[in-house]
């Protein structure tokens, strides 16, 4: 009997055993994979934190540039119609102490000095005939070109202009680095969106152009060296004073933008007790085995740390759509008051105006215009990685019927037709798709030769997955293969047609569109001339397919 229960004893004991050993195995298991997916998640929270960092540098880079290729056109014209045909030095004297600069010079398309205001330097003759690369950038470019930063704290702007012979001439201008410091400090500030960030823009020389931070002195070298040496070899990365840093290129005017702050500030979401609690409790539960209250603490931490960053991404949204609103009352309520006062000043006092002034005003308000423009693309850019999605069915053909409606007048002025085939139902966000076939169609009708009718037809066709492919076939000027991939990225245009005015934001918005939609936008020449633009939709799961094209809407002038 007693042998009899010994065994018993041995036996629970050892079943006891194996029932301690599958638990610390399983809570070892679950504590194991709860904290892969803790370090995931935390890497993954700093990645999209460093990732924000970036894009403000971004931003505020693509915005710098939009100022200088936004005024670009209307200082060309002014160029030409003052500089075109004969120029003297006493007209350059009274350019230069009118617009406040050190000097101004007209050169011919090879550097050489047709003539120059007073204070011009000694050896500016001799620079310009080597083809500095700030002369080269603005005639490769045909528009501004901007110099680093000279010894004495000026910066040297090359802007090309067409002479009355049909040739080229170029207007070199030298500016104290202080004025443009203080034109570019109102977007530098958007940038710096914190007392412990700094944001500056250097020449490839890490000379300061602007900053923004009271870190650095404008005119004078980057006094920073560890930041220059780190810039220097990689445009993104911590210094060893733990701070980060990102540059981007402004435009095409070899300066950068950089951006710098704490690692501390840039990732406080994700760090001290944020950070390190969550293991804490882990190696805790690991060591004693905890019980499930233990496990069941770690779910209910792992579900603080998903608000916490639920809370963190609608702060930053938050963050970017306040940029967002400073950008557009900041640039754009200006912008209203030159344009409106332009307006006025038009209509009550043009014929006061001789045919100079006329032309210089027409100048104002078509540049105010054109910026705002500009100014609008980009918040639209913007905006539509930060807006909520509301998923919905789309009849494409009824939304296709809604946006030609809309956009009848333009089609009408053109005498241009639409062909619409029948189009599936699909899934997606309705204002986005309806601007997506807004930007396209206007787009086909635009660029078109002024002696062809334009024609666009639209149809559907199913590709995979239950997504279908709509295509918008044109007659157009076309689009040259070495271009069908650049016309899709920000401020890019293809050079078929650069008489029609544009921003070279519309075709990167379509894409952004179609990404976000999970899709992929491309273009291709059409048999005939023209092209086609080519992207695809998640079609509505169940819905019957639209039968072949047999049935067309036509719109004429």
């Amino acid at each position: 009997m007693a042998r009899r229960i010994s065994d018993d004893d041995a036996r629970r004991s050892a079943a006891g055993n194996w029932v301690l050993l599958l638990f610390a195995v399983g809570a070892l298991g679950m504590l194991g994979t709860a904290a892969y997916g803790l370090a995931h998640g935390q890497h993954g929270q700093r990645s999209s934190l460093e990732r924000r960092f970036q894009g403000r540098a971004q931003l505020g880079a693509a915005l710098v540039g939009s100022l200088f290729s936004a005024s670009a056109p209307g200082q060309q014209a002014q160029s030409a119609e003052r500089f075109g045909a004969k120029v003297d030095k006493a007209a350059l004297d009274r350019q230069a102490s009118a617009g406040g600069s050190d000097f101004i010079a007209i050169t011919d398309a090879n550097g050489h000095v047709l003539a120059a205001s007073s204070g011009a330097p000694s050896g500016l003759a001799a620079d310009l005939s080597s083809g500095p690369m700030f002369f080269r950038r603005a005639l490769t470019s045909n528009n501004y070109g901007l110099s680093g930063v000279t010894p004495d704290g000026s910066v040297i702007t090359a802007l090309p202009f067409k002479a009355k012979d049909g040739g080229t001439r170029v207007q070199v201008t030298g500016i104290k680095a202080g004025l443009l410091g203080a034109f570019l400090g109102g977007t530098l500030k958007q940038v710096s969106n914190n007392a412990s960030s700094t944001s500056l823009i250097v020449d490839d020389q890490g000379g300061v152009i602007a900053e923004q931070g009271r870190s650095e002195r404008v005119g004078q070298p980057l006094h920073d060296k560890s930041l220059r040496a780190a810039v220097a070899r990689h445009p993104d990365g911590k210094l060893a004073d733990d701070r980060l840093y990102t540059s981007q290129p402004v435009g095409s005017t070899g300066w950068r933008l950089l951006l710098v702050a704490p690692s501390s500030v840039i990732f406080e979401p994700v760090s001290g007790t944020n950070r390190w609690l969550p293991w804490i409790i882990l190696v805790i539960g690991a060591l004693a085995l905890a019980s499930v209250g233990v496990l069941l603490r770690r779910s209910l931490n792992a579900s603080e740390q998903v608000r916490v960053a639920n809370d963190e991404l609608a702060r930053s949204n938050a963050d970017l759509e306040r940029f967002a609103y400073v950008a557009s009352h900041d640039l754009s309520e200006p912008l209203r008051t030159i344009g409106g006062f332009g307006g006025l000043l038009e209509r009550r006092y043009a014929d006061k105006l001789d045919d100079e002034g006329r032309m210089m005003l027409g100048h104002v308000t078509a540049g105010a215009a054109r910026l705002q423009t500009l100014i609008d693309g980009l918040l639209s850019y913007a905006r539509v990685s930060t807006a909520p999605r509301r998923i919905e069915t789309i009849d494409l053909g009824e939304l296709t019927n809604e946006v030609l409606d809309a956009i009848r007048p333009a089609l009408v002025d053109r005498g241009a037709s639409v062909d619409v085939g029948l189009l599936p139902s699909v899934e997606g966000e309705r204002g986005q798709i309806s601007q997506l076939l807004q930007n396209l169609i206007l787009n086909a009708v635009k660029f078109t030769a002024d002696d062809v009718t334009p024609n666009v037809e639209i149809y559907a066709r199913p590709t995979h997955d239950g997504r279908w492919e709509i295509r918008i076939a044109d007659n157009g000027v076309g689009i040259a293969p070495d271009q069908a991939k650049r016309i899709f990225e920000m401020f890019q245009r293809g050079t078929a047609d650069r008489r029609r005015s544009g921003t070279g934001i519309g075709l990167a918005l379509c894409a952004r569109i179609v990404e976000r939609h999970g899709g992929h936008i491309g273009v291709e020449p059409r048999e005939g001339g023209g092209s086609v633009f080519a992207f695809d939709l998640p079609g509505t799961p169940g819905a019957p397919a639209p039968a072949p094209r047999s049935e067309e809407r036509v719109l004429a002038g």
